[in-house]
């Protein structure tokens, strides 16, 4: 996503029209507009991240604290995981986009709308839970997103050592093998991915 490798600003309806393989003018019979493009891409977004959370939970056999085991993965996913599961947005990428996104709509009054959506069915999700585990997995969650306000605010870079040892902590606080793939092998992993996907569709 052009959003979030290369920020809000970078996302032109040329930029976007090229990277999709389409015109301009078919486009923007889609989005008439640079907001009606941002709505579009927040929803996109929204339904891609729910679906590698979805995905994920679903195949997790524990029931208890999957959802949190969810999260952890989509962020500081294994070569193991990030070979076996569905990663169309590669961590780095998905929290710069999510913190550009946020801060271009409180800039412009734009509505975030899909994203609100998605969060409150996940915050009533684990509300559902027994008291103390949906609240340990809301932490969680609450968390990773303040690590990805950190990465906005320049207080941490992925791939970076205190990145990779906080990867390794939200890893073993969910019971998973603290290993996880570095942000070059998460990128790496996801770009061979996507070409074999390409060359199947072929």
């Amino acid at each position: 996503m052009i959003a979030g490798r290369d920020g809000y600003s970078a996302m032109s309806l040329e930029a976007v029209a090229k990277q999709a393989g389409v015109s301009k003018g078919g486009l923007l019979y889609h989005f008439p507009s640079k907001d009606d493009l941002l709505q579009g891409t927040l929803q996109h977004f929204a339904k891609v991240a729910r679906g590698m959370l979805m995905e994920r939970i679903a195949a997790d056999p524990t029931p208890n604290m999957r959802w949190a085991r969810g999260f952890v993965t989509c962020m500081f996913p294994s070569e193991e995981e990030l070979a076996s599961s569905k990663q169309d947005l590669d961590p780095n990428t998905m929290g710069s986009f999510l913190m550009a996104m946020l801060t271009v709509a409180a800039d412009r009054g734009s509505s975030v709308q899909p994203l609100s959506e998605f969060g409150a069915e996940l915050r009533d999700r684990l509300l559902e839970k027994e008291e103390e585990e949906g609240l340990e997995q809301m932490i969680l969650w609450l968390a990773i997103d303040g690590l990805m306000v950190w990465k906005l605010l320049g207080l941490i870079t992925p791939g970076a050592e205190l990145f990779d040892r906080l990867g390794r902590a939200f890893r073993e606080r969910v019971g998973l093998p603290p290993e996880h793939a570095s942000l070059h092998s998460s990128l790496g992993s996801l770009e061979e991915k996507t070409k074999k996907g390409a060359h199947r569709a072929k």
